[in-house]
C-alpha cells in the first residue's frame, strides 16, 4: 500500500476536528472528520518542531504502516504534510484498551484469554512474514476495533518497529517487564523478541500480574536475563498445563529455541479445545487492579532506568541514537517533556538509578498538583506477588504547581508509595 504524503496548506480544509483524543511527547491526536463524508479517523498531528533530529523515527513509522494491512492492525489510512506539521491519519478504534474491557466483563475464561493470545499471534505472524518487528508489544497496545462484546483486537503503535531486512537488529528499546533477555543483553536479535514479549502478555491475561517484577529495576532485568519466574498458587491453581506449557516456550531464555508464532498458533491451546472454560475474571481483575492501576506513571521512571541499563552494555550495533526522548516517548503514555523539569533530574540523581517506592515517593511530592496524596505502604510476599496493599493510609504533603511541574497529567491520588518514601518527600518539600 503506496500512501505520499498530501501537501495541504491547512489540514482543516482536509478533516473537520472533533476534539482531542491525546497527547504524546512529539504529538496530539484528535478526532477528526473528513470533509464531505461521514468517515472519522484518529489524526496523530505531529508538529516539525518537535521532529528536528528526529524525523528517521516517524519516516521508520510511516514506512512500516505503509506495508501492512490486516484485520487485527491499526491502519494508517493517509498521510498530510502542511508547511508546519505532519499527520497522520489512523484507523479509528472505539473499543478501548485490553485491560479496560477485561475488567468490564460480565465472565472471563481461559478460553477467552486464548481467543484474545490467537488474535494477536495472526498478526504478530503477518508482520514477521514481511521482516516486521514490532518490537513494543504490551497490553496497552492492543486495543479494540469497537465497543461491541465480538470486537476484535488490534495491535497498534509502530513508532518503534523495524523492518528486518536480513541483519539482526541491535538497538536497545521497548517498555521494561516485555523486553527479552538478548535485548537486556545488548546482544543482536530479531523476531523472537516479540513472541517474548506475547509469552508476557499471555502469562497476565491469565493471572492479572506479571511474571517479572520487583520494585528494584536492577532485580527486574536479573529476573528477565534469568527468565525466573513462577506458576504461583493460588492463582495458577485452576488455570490449564496447557496454558503453561504454551507458556513456557514463549518465554523461553534461548531465542533460538523459543518459538516462533508459526509454532505458537499450532499449540494446542491456541489451536484445540485445550483451554479450560472456567470463570477467572473474580481472581484475574482483582490482580489487574493491584498491579497495573499504578503502572501507568511509574512505567516513566522504569523507562529512564532501562535506558540506563542498556547504556552499560555499550555500543549499539544499528547506529541509532537511543536517548531519553526516545524511549520516553514509547512509554505508552509519552507524557514526559522534550526537556525534563529540574525535579526529574533531581530525582535522578536521588534515586541514583535506582527508582524504588522511596524515589517514587520524590517524584509523587515533585508532581505538585496541591493533592493530598494517599500514602498506603507496600508488602509484597514475593517477587511474584506484587501490589498487596495495606488500607492504612496518611496524607502526604506536596509541593505546590508554583514550586514544581510535573511531565504528567491527572496523576491519581492513590499510588502506594511506602513509609520511607513518604517521609523523604516530605522532607524535600520542607515538611
Amino acid at each position: 500500500m503506496l500512501l505520499l504524503k498530501k501537501q495541504t496548506q491547512d489540514i482543516s480544509s482536509v478533516y473537520e476536528i472533533r476534539e482531542k483524543l491525546g497527547s504524546g511527547a512529539f504529538s496530539e491526536v484528535v478526532l477528526a472528520q473528513e470533509r464531505g463524508s461521514t468517515h472519522l479517523v484518529a489524526l496523530k498531528c505531529i508538529p516539525k518542531k518537535a521532529l528536528r533530529g528526529k524525523e528517521t523515527l516517524v519516516e521508520n513509522e510511516i514506512a512500516v504502516l505503509r506495508r501492512v494491512s490486516h484485520p487485527n492492525i491499526v491502519a494508517l489510512e493517509d498521510v498530510h504534510e502542511s508547511p508546519s506539521h505532519l499527520y497522520l491519519a489512523m484507523e479509528l478504534v472505539t473499543g478501548g484498551e485490553l485491560f479496560d474491557r477485561i475488567m468490564e466483563r460480565g465472565s472471563y475464561t481461559e478460553k477467552d484469554a486464548s481467543h484474545l493470545v490467537g488474535q494477536v499471534l495472526g498478526a504478530v505472524s503477518y508482520l514477521h512474514s514481511l521482516g516486521i518487528v514490532h518490537r513494543d508489544l504490551k497490553p496497552e497496545n492492543l486495543l479494540y476495533a469497537t465497543p461491541f462484546e465480538d470486537s476484535k483486537i488490534m495491535v497498534s503503535d509502530f513508532g518503534l518497529s523495524k523492518i528486518q531486512a536480513g541483519n539482526m537488529l541491535g538497538t536497545a528499546c521497548g517498555t521494561p517487564g516485555y523486553v527479552a533477555p538478548e535485548l537486556l543483553e545488548q546482544r543482536p536479535y530479531g523476531k523472537a523478541v516479540d513472541v517474548w514479549a506475547l509469552g508476557v502478555i499471555s502469562y497476565i491475561l491469565l493471572c492479572g500480574y506479571p511474571p517479572f517484577y520487583d520494585e528494584s529495576d536492577p532485580e527486574l532485568f536479573s529476573q528477565i536475563l534469568r527468565a525466573s519466574y513462577e506458576f504461583d498458587s493460588p492463582f495458577w491453581d485452576d488455570i490449564s498445563d496447557s496454558a503453561k506449557d504454551f507458556i513456557r516456550h514463549l518465554l523461553e531464555r534461548d531465542p533460538q529455541k523459543r518459538f516462533t508464532c508459526q509454532q505458537a498458533l499450532q499449540h494446542l491451546w491456541i489451536s484445540g479445545d485445550a483451554a479450560f472454560d472456567k470463570d477467572i475474571l473474580g481472581s484475574v481483575s482483582e490482580q489487574i487492579q493491584k498491579n497495573f492501576a499504578r503502572t501507568h506513571w511509574k512505567r516513566a521512571f522504569n523507562a529512564t532506568s532501562f535506558l540506563r541499563h542498556i547504556r552499560k552494555m555499550g555500543h549499539n550495533p544499528e547506529g541509532e541514537e537511543v536517548s531519553e526522548q526516545v524511549v520516553a516517548r514509547h512509554t505508552h503514555l509519552g507524557l514526559l517533556t522534550a526537556q525534563p523539569p529540574k525535579w526529574w533530574e533531581w530525582l535522578l540523581g536521588a534515586g541514583q538509578g535506582r527508582f524504588s517506592t522511596a524515589t517514587l515517593g520524590l517524584g509523587w511530592a515533585g508532581m505538585g498538583h496541591g493533592l493530598a496524596a494517599r500514602v498506603s505502604t507496600l508488602s509484597h510476599k514475593g517477587p511474584r506477588d506484587p501490589g498487596k496493599i495495606n488500607s492504612q493510609a496518611k496524607p502526604l504533603p506536596v509541593a505546590s504547581p508554583s514550586q514544581l511541574t510535573s511531565p504528567w497529567e491527572n496523576p491519581s491520588p492513590q499510588w502506594p508509595l511506602g513509609d520511607k518514601g513518604a517521609r523523604l518527600a516530605a522532607e524535600h518539600c520542607g515538611k
